[in-house]
This record gives C-alpha cells, sequence and structure tokens, in this order.
C-alpha cells in the first residue's frame, strides 16, 4: 500500500514539475550509489535529501517538508543532521516516521542521525522552527566513515 502511494505521488510529481522530474533523472546517474533512490519529492513536499539542491539554498519554513529514500537491497544510508543556528529556537521536528531508525538530539553537539532501513522507503515529516536557522545534511553512504555529499540551508519564517 505504501509503495502504490509513493509510486502515485512520484508520477504526479512528474506530471506537475516535468522539469523536475527530468533533472532528478539526470542526477540519479551521477549518484555514485545507484541502489538509494533519492527523488525531488517524499509524502510531506520538498524532499531535503535531494541533490537538486545547491549548496547553500534557502527555503522557507512555511511549509513541512521530506526527508526521503528509497534503498535497494543491502545499501546503507546514514544521514547527520547539524543545527548551525546562532538562534536556539531555531530547531527542527522529525514527525510520521516511516522506516528510519532516528537517534535522540544531541544538545552538545546540535546533531541528530538518521539511518534508512534497506531494501524499503524511508520518509519523515521535517518542520524547521524558529525565525531563521541554519541546516547541514551530511550523507554516509554503506557505512562509511566520511560524507559523500552535503546539503546546507538557511531557513526562515516568511513575513505575514
Amino acid at each position: 500500500m505504501k509503495r502504490t502511494i509513493y509510486l502515485l505521488l512520484f508520477l504526479i510529481s512528474i506530471l506537475l514539475f516535468p522539469q523536475c522530474g527530468k533533472h532528478e533523472m539526470t542526477i540519479r546517474k551521477v549518484v555514485p550509489f545507484p541502489t538509494v533512490i533519492i527523488p525531488p519529492f517524499g509524502a510531506y513536499g520538498y524532499n531535503l535529501l535531494s541533490y537538486s539542491y545547491n549548496k547553500n539554498d534557502t527555503i522557507t519554513s512555511a511549509h513541512a517538508s521530506s526527508l526521503f529514500a528509497e534503498l535497494k537491497g543491502s545499501a546503507g544510508l546514514k544521514i547527520l543532521l547539524t543545527n548551525l543556528s546562532k538562534d536556539k529556537n531555531a530547531y527542527w521536528q522529525l514527525d510520521s516516521i516511516s522506516n528510519w531508525k532516528i537517534s535522540k538530539y544531541d544538545t552538545v553537539l546540535n546533531q541528530q542521525i538518521l539511518y534508512a532501513a534497506p531494501d524499503s522507503f524511508n520518509d519523515v515529516k521535517m518542520t524547521l522552527t524558529g525565525t531563521s536557522g541554519k541546516l547541514k545534511i551530511d550523507f554516509f553512504y554503506d557505512n562509511a566513515s566520511t560524507s559523500s555529499h552535503t546539503n546546507i540551508f538557511t531557513w526562515y519564517k516568511p513575513k505575514k
């Protein structure tokens, strides 16, 4: 049932955003580990794990986002979230967890780790809070000790 819903959402996103779908397919070819698929959208909106983001993008915190990855076979993926915000009121909340194993937030290092379940769809709803903040996402594939990719986001709450 979940696979059907994810597949339907993916197909709808390709129809509504054909350029994103083409871009994602191009990006998928350069991802060093083809057994991990990271589309531009998840069940909760834009996928912040997507490689289609630039290294220093700015996003709004008006809507929730997804952290979505599909793993095939025994592929492994660890995501390290680091809060780079100076404002202590800027943080994230993770809800509606599907298959991710998530560590407790480390208040000393300002980090949280997500482990994707192998051979499954992994999605979680991420809500960014505070007036503004900065988030670093590091990708570790197949038990690697060094990050193979990093996304850095600055977020802000839109003025009404």
